[in-house]
């Protein structure tokens, strides 16, 4: 019990609560002497003839004056125990949360699981934290889910978005511990709670919802609305599908201006699929002047990143020498690439073209059929030409060792 306090440390905030409450109960009761040196005493001063027992039986005898007195004094303790409890709270929330950051989970535990009985909010996201986590507890996703929910329902944004993200997906773990069931229509309206408050993650989730209708009716109008408001905070997943919904005029009036403005601001923080949106816009003049040395700029940083359509692309520019000066052996390194990630139509089909005609490489006819092989066998039409047209001019010990090369890329390969 709080009131015994027997592992309070001398005149800490908890033993000061502890003894504002004995205080406030003494007072409660017309006891003699049990009231506050610093409060009118019932029994002694001007308030003596107020007496308190029955001189015949030594009980209390209630009076409409003395229940004045008394609500008196709870009037005077009142703001200093409520002063301490505010100051007793942050002081263990502060230790919980000093613990929880040095990994101390035991006592992070003890006191965030006494405050969040008591309705703190912090303590409650951050005990729902350690449930989610595993940290110091059992994971323990129901668990999880009440206490996101108990800060959630006062307003705490992060318990909010928390909540939002594992009512999503739903959980289950192994055993019979917990089941939270997916919820995707409550999982929407805490995010929508947590995006009208200004947070970024919600308001990204919460236009994923509209742009599915899950949990929403589907409503591409609304889920710009909620993309625009996470892009215009930073966020680079909502600014590059912003601009891909202006680019394609979903929800939002066809713009490429609008969309090459979007495209750029998440290809600038790295946004792979954006730059070599943004290289696309730049090769065919789209929304931008046509510049295909700011082209080949953005493929580059797509290729760089491995993204097999920037290399690929750029290969095609290295290729015909349109922004960069014309260099076979750089396209056939960026073709390579992007064929070693399954890139098939545009990188094989250079490949082919390149080992046969000896184009920034000796003429290879091996490789030249083990690249047409490996695309036909994915459906490729002109591989399967090619491949075919390559045999009349290799001689039986090269269409072995092509053949053999071929097994060897299926085995090195993803595709």
């Amino acid at each position: 019990m709080i009131l015994e306090c027997g592992v309070c440390e001398p005149w800490s905030p908890r033993l000061l609560l502890v003894r504002a409450l004995r205080w406030l109960l003494r007072a409660s009761k017309p006891s003699r002497g049990l009231v506050s040196p610093r409060i009118p005493s019932l029994t002694h001063g001007p308030y003596s003839s107020l007496s308190a027992c029955s001189p015949r039986t030594g009980s209390f005898v209630s009076s409409p004056a003395i229940d004045n007195v008394l609500v008196r004094q709870r009037l005077y303790l009142a703001p200093l125990v409520s002063f301490l409890i505010a100051i007793a709270s942050a002081a263990d929330f502060d230790k919980g949360q000093h613990a929880y950051q040095n990994e101390d989970y035991a006592v992070a535990l003890a006191e965030f699981s006494i405050l969040a009985e008591a309705g703190h909010v912090e303590a409650q996201r951050f005990l729902g934290l350690m449930y989610l986590l595993g940290d110091g507890v059992l994971t323990d996703h129901c668990k999880a889910v009440h206490w996101f929910r108990k800060s959630a329902e006062k307003g705490d944004v992060e318990s909010q978005s928390r909540l939002g993200v594992l009512l999503t997906t739903g959980t289950l773990l192994l055993g019979p511990i917990c089941t939270v069931p997916q919820d995707l229509t409550e999982a929407a309206k805490w995010f929508h709670r947590a995006a009208e408050q200004g947070d970024v993650l919600s308001q990204k989730g919460l236009a994923q919802k509209y742009m599915g209708g899950l949990g929403v009716p589907q409503d591409y109008t609304e889920a710009a609305k909620w993309y625009r408001m996470a892009a215009e905070q930073g966020d680079v997943g909502s600014q590059a599908v912003l601009g891909g919904m202006y680019h394609q005029g979903q929800g939002v009036p066809q713009d490429y201006r609008e969309a090459a403005r979007w495209i750029r601001e998440a290809a600038q923080q790295g946004w792979v699929y954006s730059q070599f949106q943004l290289g696309v816009m730049y090769h065919q003049g789209k929304g931008v002047p046509q510049d295909h040395t700011e082209a080949a700029k953005w493929y580059r940083m797509g290729a760089e990143q491995g993204y097999a359509d920037s290399q690929a692309m750029l290969g095609g520019l290295y290729f015909t020498g349109e922004g960069v000066l014309q260099d076979f052996a750089e396209a056939l390194k960026w073709f390579r690439k992007a064929a070693e990630q399954g890139e098939v139509a545009a990188s094989h089909d250079a490949l082919i073209l390149m080992y046969e005609l000896g184009l920034g490489v000796p003429v290879d006819y091996v490789a030249a059929y083990a690249w047409a092989n490996r695309a036909a066998a994915k459906g490729h039409s002109y591989a399967k030409e090619a491949r075919d047209g390559l045999l009349s001019k290799m001689t039986r010990t090269q269409i072995e060792a092509a053949q053999r090369l071929s097994r060897d890329l299926g085995r090195l390969l993803t595709y």
